[in-house]
């Protein structure tokens, strides 16, 4: 499962900073979000909901979604140790 929010940014074609520029946040926030250390990105999403057209709960959804499975297969590398 792929990282929603860098999967629709290099959709765009768009470089990180391309990408803060247009949704109004900084690069730092962008690459937090794609390393999966945001816990509440919402002005992100807001913002990527604007920029895309897709609905914000379904974004939220998406990454919260995609931050578990990252999580589990992270506790489960470290289990296997």
């Amino acid at each position: 499962m792929d990282n929603p929010i860098a999967s629709i940014r290099q959709r765009h074609r768009m470089t990180v900073v391309e990408f803060a520029m247009a949704l109004g946040i900084s690069p730092a926030t962008v690459a937090s979000a794609e390393a999966g250390e945001l816990l509440r990105p919402r002005k992100l999403i807001l913002s990527l909901a604007l920029l895309t057209g897709q609905d914000p709960e379904e974004l939220q959804a998406a990454y919260s979604e995609w931050r578990s499975v990252r999580a589990a297969d992270y506790r489960a590398r470290l289990a296997a140790l």
